[in-house]
C-alpha cells in the first residue's frame, strides 16, 4: 500500500472542515437554537389530528399522546400508516426549511 492510502486525515484542517452555517457543538447558543428548531417542529406535529395515538392517564381518562423530542431523537406515534406518513411529511418539510 502506498503511504497516501494509509493517511486518514489531511495534514491541513481546511482541507476537510468547511463550516458554512449553524452553531457549533457546545456553543453557548446551540441549546437555544435546538430548542427553537424542535419547538417549531413539535408545534407543527400537533396539527396532525388524524388517527391519533391515545394513552390512558393515571386518572383513567384517555388523552392524545404528545410527540417527544430529546437530543436528536423524536418519538411520534399514530394509529395508522396514513397518520405516520402525514407526520413524516411534516418532519421532512421542517428539515428542508432549516
Amino acid at each position: 500500500m502506498e503511504e497516501a492510502t494509509l493517511q486518514r486525515f489531511p495534514k491541513n484542517k481546511k482541507d476537510y472542515v468547511d463550516e458554512v452555517m449553524g452553531a457549533g457543538r457546545g456553543d453557548v447558543g446551540s441549546t437555544f437554537n435546538w430548542d427553537a428548531a424542535y419547538d417549531i417542529l413539535l408545534c407543527a406535529l400537533e396539527a396532525a389530528n388524524r388517527d391519533n395515538f391515545y394513552i390512558r392517564r393515571s386518572s383513567g381518562r384517555l388523552a392524545k399522546a404528545q410527540d417527544i423530542a430529546y437530543a436528536d431523537d423524536l418519538l411520534s406515534g399514530m394509529t395508522s400508516l396514513h397518520g405516520l406518513q402525514l407526520k413524516a411529511d411534516i418532519v421532512s418539510d421542517h428539515i428542508t426549511d432549516l
